[in-house]
């Protein structure tokens, strides 16, 4: 479970652009802030908490969210891309039923 510390605001992730672009100077859009959230980015996911019938992060998870981002592809991460479980369980189904 994550801890929340008091000493900042959590921020809906529909507001979190906002803080984006103060940080950047560049807009983002809300959905990709979601997927950030959801799926992430080359492996690296955007911490969020539930909080007032609302996903929410906070300015210092954004940082950590680009600080690692940024990390792995130092590294040479390359960027992975999302599959949906279902279509994931479809291929296993396929590839079973094929026998391999």
């Amino acid at each position: 479970m994550t801890e929340i510390p008091t000493e900042e605001k959590l921020i809906r992730l529909s507001q979190a652009s906002k803080v984006i672009r103060k940080m950047t100077g560049e807009s983002i859009a809300t959905g990709t802030i979601y997927r950030w959230a959801s799926r992430g980015l080359s492996g690296v996911r955007l911490k969020i908490i539930y909080a007032g019938g609302y996903k929410r992060t906070k300015e210092v998870w954004i940082r950590e969210f680009f600080a690692e981002l940024s990390r792995v592809r130092q590294q040479g991460g390359q960027q992975v891309q999302s599959v949906s479980s279902a279509r994931q369980k479809k291929a296993q189904a396929q590839l079973a039923a094929e026998g391999m």
